[in-house]
C-alpha cells in the first residue's frame, strides 16, 4: 500500500500564523507611514505659520503685502501693496518675500511657485473668508479627509467649521464632524 503524504494540521496552522503576522506587520508598516504623513503636515502648519511670525517680527509686515521687499530684502521682490492683507496678486511673492528673507527654503519665482506639503497639494496663503470668518488662511490642497480631522484633533478642536484649523469642502464634513471616509480630498484651512 502506498502512503498518502500531506500537510498535517500543525504545519497549516504554522503557516497561518506567519501569514498573518506578515499581513499583520504590512498594515501595522502603513498606519506608520500615515501617522508620519500628518505629524509632517503638522510640522508643515507650525512652521509656515512660524515663519509668518518670523517675518513679521523681522519687518513689520506680511510677507507679499511688504511694500518695501525690493529695497529692504533683495531688489527685484515684487513689492505689495502694504494694505495688510494677502490679496489675490500677493499670494505668490508671499513665498518669494519669505525664501529672500532667508526664513524657507526654496526658489520661489514671485509669479506661480508654490510650495508642495506632504500629501502633494499645494500650499496657498490668502485672505479669505472661510465658514464665515475674515482672516488669513493657509490652504492645504487635496488633504484626505482621515488627515484633515486627525491635523484638526492634534492642532486645534477637532471640528471642520471652527476654531484655527477648518475645512469647508462638503465632500469632507458629515453634519457638524468630518466624514469617515479614507476616499474624500479636503481643502484644509489653517489660519495665521
Amino acid at each position: 500500500m502506498k502512503r498518502q503524504t500531506g500537510f498535517t494540521l500543525t504545519e497549516i496552522a504554522i503557516v497561518l500564523v506567519i501569514i498573518g503576522l506578515l499581513l499583520g506587520g504590512v498594515m501595522k508598516g502603513r498606519a506608520m507611514i500615515e501617522n508620519a504623513k500628518v505629524k509632517n503636515l503638522e510640522n508643515s502648519v507650525n512652521g509656515n505659520v512660524a515663519a509668518v511670525n518670523t517675518f513679521m517680527d523681522r519687518y513689520r509686515a506680511l510677507p507679499g503685502d511688504f511694500k518695501k521687499a525690493s529695497s529692504r530684502i533683495k531688489a527685484g521682490l515684487a513689492d505689495g501693496n502694504g494694505n495688510g492683507r494677502i490679496d489675490g496678486g500677493e499670494r505668490y511673492p508671499f513665498w518669494s518675500h519669505l525664501a529672500a528673507a532667508g526664513i524657507v527654503s526654496g526658489d520661489f519665482d514671485g509669479t506661480s511657485d508654490l510650495p508642495k506639503h506632504t500629501y502633494g497639494g499645494t500650499v496657498l496663503p490668502m485672505w479669505a473668508r472661510v465658514n464665515g470668518k475674515w482672516d488669513h488662511w493657509f490652504q492645504y490642497a487635496n488633504v484626505p479627509v482621515k488627515a484633515a480631522a486627525q491635523l484638526d484633533i492634534d492642532l486645534d478642536d477637532g471640528k471642520p467649521r471652527s476654531g484655527s484649523i477648518q475645512t469647508n469642502t462638503a465632500a469632507c464634513i458629515g453634519g457638524t464632524d468630518y466624514k469617515e471616509t479614507a476616499e474624500a480630498i479636503c481643502a484644509v484651512y489653517a489660519e495665521f
